[in-house]
């Protein structure tokens, strides 16, 4: 097997986050055969880097404040490592990513976009370094469409934009039988007549949760009951709890922090809750669809895509929370429904295999190196490109994976 070099992947930190956790299962799953990969963290290591692969190193630059020079240092430490790709993983690293190739001039520079910290409207500052960084990389690459499009309006050209969907590892994320279902409700001491809503996401002021606390408080009174669970963590939990109290919840709503065992929680639980400001591809979604779970989302990034437009779930205006307390509503009322929801969720999640997104991945990178560049300057200025889409849905056998 020829030796095409290393591959830099570039980051702010592997602390917690989708996008993080996408790339340690990726970088843990890719076959060893041409490629060797390195980790670059501009600031701290993060926690997630304890779960890279042996045959992975992370260089950890502790950089502070906006640092752009902290791409010249990584590629000074980086010079005898054949550096041919640098992948920059999110809009904060660009420019380190293009600083990065003056010193290792082969290399080939892939700019990933995983959305917004915030909703649009887009600043002007922004939207200049955007368009400007991918004037000078070779391509750029998102999880999604609606990030595709986003894009495409903030002037990056739509023929230097590929499509590398997001998987999910149906190993870990499948169904529960009814007997171990039972079992994990009773360890968790969640009632079996109490439904159960599960919102996994940082608690950052994008994720929703504010929505999500008015639309339990608008079901108080619906004589289903509801209770609402919060996995994950972030800035916004100490605000948080202070509302649930002041809104008299706490009997309502849980916050069980980050946890080891999510698959297990969704297994448990009864429906999934995604109230986002903003998204890309949402890694979540795709972890409750994979374990049977019926999803209400809101209508933003890909989530109606991921849904199957509403096949496998609801989908809800974002920003209201009332559509979100109604849709809720529906969804617990109504148990045939809830299981219908369910069985077309699972169905649509056996489209997204980990191992494809592995594999999709592995032959993107290893095309972008083998390319000439005059062959990478025609995909710029044609309609010709690398990009791959959405799995449509497909109808048939859905794997069990319950014991």
């Amino acid at each position: 097997m020829a030796d095409l070099g290393t591959v830099v992947h570039l980051v702010s930190t592997l602390e917690g986050g989708g996008v993080e956790r996408t790339l340690v299962r990726l970088l843990s799953g890719w076959p060893r055969r041409g490629l060797r990969h390195r980790l670059v963290a501009l600031r701290a290591a993060g926690s997630l880097a304890a779960c890279l692969p042996d045959h992975v190193s992370i260089l950890a630059l502790d950089a502070r404040g906006r640092a752009i020079a902290a791409g010249l240092r990584a590629a000074r430490m980086l010079l005898r490592d054949n550096v041919r790709l640098i992948h920059a993983r999110g809009v904060g690293t660009w420019a380190d990513a293009i600083l990065m190739r003056i010193l290792h001039p082969r290399a080939r520079v892939l700019l990933g976009f995983h959305g917004l910290e915030a909703p649009e409207p887009i600043g002007r500052n922004l939207r200049t370094r955007i368009t400007i960084a991918s004037r000078l990389a070779t391509r750029v690459a998102c999880p999604a469409e609606s990030s595709r499009n986003l894009l495409i309006r903030l002037g990056v050209p739509a023929n230097q934009i590929d499509v590398l969907p997001n998987g999910v590892d149906t190993a870990r994320f499948f169904p529960a039988s009814q007997e171990r279902r039972r079992a994990l409700r009773a360890a968790l001491r969640w009632a079996e007549d109490r439904c159960i809503a599960v919102c996994v996401a940082s608690l950052t002021p994008v994720k929703g949760h504010d929505l999500l606390l008015r639309a339990a408080d608008a079901l108080r009174n619906d004589r289903s009951p509801v209770k609402f669970v919060l996995i994950g963590d972030g800035p916004l939990r100490q605000c948080l709890e202070a509302e649930v109290q002041q809104r008299g919840l706490s009997n309502t709503i849980s916050f069980l922090g980050n946890r080891d065992d999510v698959p297990d929680l969704l297994r448990a639980a009864d429906l999934l809750v995604c109230p986002s400001r903003s998204e890309s591809m949402c890694n979540a979604i795709l972890e409750g669809l994979a374990s049977g779970l019926p999803v209400i989302a809101a209508d933003v990034g890909d989530n109606r895509l991921l849904l199957d437009h509403g096949s496998a779930g609801m989908i809800v205006p974002p920003e209201d929370p009332a559509a979100l307390a109604r849709a809720i509503q529906t969804v617990v009322a109504d148990e045939p429904q809830r299981r219908a929801f369910g069985r077309a969720a699972q169905r649509r999640a056996s489209t997204f295999s980990e191992d494809a997104m592995i594999a999709r991945y592995d032959a993107y990178y290893r095309s972008l190196l083998r390319s000439s560049p005059i062959t990478l300057l025609k995909a710029r200025s044609s309609e010709a490109c690398f990009s791959t889409r959405i799995p449509a849905p497909r109808e048939g056998h859905v794997p069990s994976n319950a014991p």
